[in-house]
C-alpha cells in the first residue's frame, strides 16, 4: 500500500511539474495576451447573461460569432494540406 502512494505521489508531481513547465512556455510566447483577456471577459459575460436569462439566444450567438472572429484574426488555425 505505501508503494502505490509513492508512485501515486511522483506521478502527482510529475504531472504538476509539466503543467508548469507548459504554463511557463506560454508566457514566454506571449500566449495570454491583454487583447486575449478582454475576450475571454466579454465571453464570460456573455455566458453569465445567458444562464441568467438576460441575453437572448441570438444576441449570444453573434456575440459568440464576434468572439470567434476576433480570436481567428488574432491566432488564425492552418490546416496542411
Amino acid at each position: 500500500m505505501i508503494a502505490t502512494m509513492v508512485v501515486a505521489g511522483v506521478l502527482a508531481a510529475l504531472y504538476v511539474m509539466l503543467i508548469a513547465r507548459q504554463l511557463r512556455s506560454a508566457r514566454a510566447e506571449g500566449g495570454d495576451s491583454g487583447r486575449s483577456r478582454r475576450l475571454a471577459d466579454i465571453e464570460r459575460e456573455a455566458v453569465y447573461r445567458r444562464m441568467t436569462g438576460t441575453l437572448d439566444r441570438a444576441e449570444y450567438r453573434d456575440t459568440m460569432a464576434a468572439i470567434a472572429a476576433h480570436d481567428g484574426i488574432e491566432r488564425p488555425v492552418f490546416v496542411p494540406e
